[in-house]
């Protein structure tokens, strides 16, 4: 927890990620929307995946794989937002 504050639309609360999954990450949230409980990772319990083709697990193993940032100057291919980059021949583009 960043920070606390009472609003119009309820208490909001300021909130930084802390497990391997969400370290680093920030999010806000309103009482009057969400409903907040605090979590004590320690209390977690694994629950077997019993979606179609284990869908929900290849959801968030894709969801996890694409916030991982990728070294700019790494040799393998890369999809930006608007085309496919090869990483290799950056410098040369950027000079021609």
């Amino acid at each position: 927890m960043l920070a606390t504050e009472g609003t119009q639309s309820g208490c909001w609360c300021a909130c930084r990620g802390f497990s391997d999954l969400v370290r680093g990450a920030t999010a806000s949230f309103y009482s009057d929307f969400d409903d907040i409980q605090p979590l004590d990772p320690a209390e977690a319990r694994i629950k077997a995946d019993d979606s179609p083709g284990y869908r929900r697990s290849r959801l968030w193993f894709e969801a996890t794989i694409r916030k991982t940032p990728l070294p700019l100057g790494g040799p393998e291919l890369s999809v930006t937002a608007h085309m496919l980059t090869d990483t290799r021949n950056l410098a040369s583009l950027r000079s021609g």
